[in-house]
């Protein structure tokens, strides 16, 4: 197991692992369908609202799950369950190279095609989204390695 590292309110990650892609799975009319960073479209979340929308709900399953846990990991902040969905949690996308923004993935998983990309991602949040994000990944289809982070070159935390 890789150590934690020392958190703070903005950290810069980027994915790695088996997938080492992000996926920002959404609902439309019963299927399921990918956002990507730069993907803007009228009545659909954008993948940052995903996102942060993900990490909330990883949060409030963890207190349901386990509730000692959780009151650990939010105790450091001085944060409660009812603060959870109002956290303040801002993501951004950083590019990949010079010339990419990022790359995405189509892989056919037991039969589904998902869309994954890869970027670095700046998040600026309370260190317990932090303890999220390294514990249980960024994005959907954690359990199948989509989503896993390390810190990213460009975080000055450590």
């Amino acid at each position: 197991m890789v150590p934690a590292p020392e958190f703070r309110p903005e950290m810069v990650y980027r994915p790695f692992g088996q997938a080492g892609f992000l996926v920002c799975p959404y609902k439309k009319a019963g299927k399921t369908l990918y956002q990507m960073p730069d993907d803007s479209k009228e009545g659909i979340p954008s993948c940052r609202t995903l996102l942060a929308g993900n990490l909330r709900h990883k949060l409030l399953r963890l207190h349901e799950i386990r509730p000692d846990v959780f009151e650990n990991i939010m105790s450091i902040g001085n944060l409660s369950v009812d603060e959870v969905p109002r956290l303040p949690i801002q993501i951004d996308f950083l590019p990949l190279t010079g010339t990419c923004a990022y790359r995405t993935r189509l892989v056919c998983f037991k039969g589904v095609n998902i869309r994954g990309f890869r970027a670095p991602v700046r998040i600026v949040a309370p260190e317990a989204v932090h303890r999220m994000v390294w514990s249980a990944g960024l994005g959907g289809l954690n359990s199948t390695g989509w989503g896993l982070m390390e810190l990213g070159r460009q975080s000055t935390c450590c």
